[in-house]
Formats: structure tokens, C-alpha cells, sequence
């Protein structure tokens, strides 16, 4: 696979394997998406968890009041991004 990066980043990348921290820019750019992964898996975490004190609380909604939010989020997403 080849990407296209810019020269800063191209800098930073080579600046950091001189550096010793890493072995080789593919190690380097490996770490870095590792640790979006690991971002991204604590983000979910953490709506998770809350999303269990919500229910835990008896902050739930019926299938009913689900729908009605839905269509209401579903018709002010259309106003702001559909054209007229």
C-alpha cells in the first residue's frame, strides 16, 4: 500500500525513527494506528457503561417514545443537510 503524507509529517515520522524510539517508520505509523484503535475502543467503553447506569437508573424510553425520537432526530437531519 502506498500513501501519500505531507512534508511535516514525513519529518516527524523520520525525526522519530533517528531518535531510536522506533525501528522503522511502518513500526512508527503501526504504534500510531494502534493507539486510535485503543482511543476509540475507551470511547466506546465509556458510552457503554453509561449506557448501562441509564438503565440501571430506569432512564429507558418504550419502543414508542424510541420511534418518535428516531423520526423527529431523522427530520431534523433532512432540514439541515437535504436541499430544498
Amino acid at each position: 500500500m502506498t500513501i501519500e503524507i505531507s512534508a511535516d509529517d514525513a519529518q516527524l515520522l523520520e525525526s522519530l525513527v533517528a531518535s531510536g524510539e522506533y525501528d522503522s517508520i511502518a513500526s512508527c505509523v503501526h504504534v500510531a494506528l494502534s493507539g486510535l484503535v485503543g482511543e476509540f475502543d475507551a470511547a466506546a467503553a465509556a458510552h457503554i457503561e453509561e449506557g448501562m447506569a441509564q438503565i440501571e437508573r430506569g432512564e429507558t424510553l418504550t419502543m414508542d417514545e424510541l420511534r418518535t425520537s428516531l423520526e423527529a432526530d431523522k427530520a431534523a437531519w433532512r432540514r439541515e443537510h437535504i436541499s430544498k
